[in-house]
């Protein structure tokens, strides 16, 4: 049995009740074709990046569960069928570890990239550089170039 994980979008005009229902009859489908829900999260209401089908905001729903690579097309059609889900995504949970939040080890530049940001690489970071001088205005007002060259030509 794999793991799973579907991220749903349930239409914002349906009441309490009716946002269970669809929540039910989802899980309901997973356990008919013989997986287990391991949990379930309801995120609630929010907007929507983009219009889908007519809705700016949508209720976000996401179950993780458990079930034989069969069942993910018998899901797929109940979305297909179900006019109170509006969105929906399926993916295969990889046993990755995720991390919610990445603070800083003392001593490590705010900007550095993180070997978990990019394509996994970490980049090579520059030694820290002095200051770059300001520029100094002339006797006429104008700004001399800081690397000490003359702007008037000789």
């Amino acid at each position: 049995m794999n793991k799973y994980e579907v991220l749903f979008i349930i239409r914002p005009d349906l009441g309490d009740h009716e946002v269970e229902d669809a929540v039910k009859k989802v899980k309901e489908v997973v356990i008919r074709e013989g997986g287990e829900v391991v949990a379930e999260d309801m995120w609630g209401k929010s907007k929507l990046a983009y219009i889908v089908k007519g809705f700016r905001e949508g209720v976000y729903a996401q179950l993780n569960f458990t079930g034989d690579p069969s069942l993910i097309p018998k899901l797929n059609r109940h979305f297909q069928i179900s006019e109170d889900v509006i969105r929906e995504l399926v993916t295969r949970d990889e046993g990755i570890p995720r991390i919610s939040v990445i603070t800083p080890k003392p001593g490590q530049a705010e900007g550095a990239q993180r070997p978990s940001e990019g394509n996994g690489k970490t980049q090579a970071q520059a030694p820290p550089s002095s200051p770059s001088p300001e520029p100094q205005e002339d006797e006429t007002g104008a700004q001399a170039p800081v690397d000490g060259t003359s702007s008037t030509e000789e």
